[in-house]
């Protein structure tokens, strides 16, 4: 998962339209979306829709990448998404 959840940094980056809410987790919003999950609406708020789009793509990733991603450490709500 630290694959992917680099890949959603990096991509972050990317110009896109101005959102209100926090960048981050719009960014983040905005890259589910591309990888082909539902975080609901780009709204830049961590919610329920968009932990689920977060936990979709982990599941369906590599077992590799979700046994890194249960080792993270959890997420602050300023932070992301957790």
């Amino acid at each position: 998962m630290r694959f992917v959840a680099a890949i959603l940094f990096l991509l972050c980056g990317l110009p896109g339209p101005a959102l209100a809410g926090d960048a981050h987790v719009a960014c983040v919003q905005n890259q589910l979306s591309a990888l082909g999950q539902d975080p609901g609406p780009v709204d830049g708020q961590s919610g329920p829709n968009t932990r689920a789009a977060v936990a979709a793509l982990v599941a369906q990733s590599a077992p590799e990448a979700r046994e890194a991603y249960g080792r993270l450490p959890e997420f602050s709500r300023r932070a992301a998404v957790g």
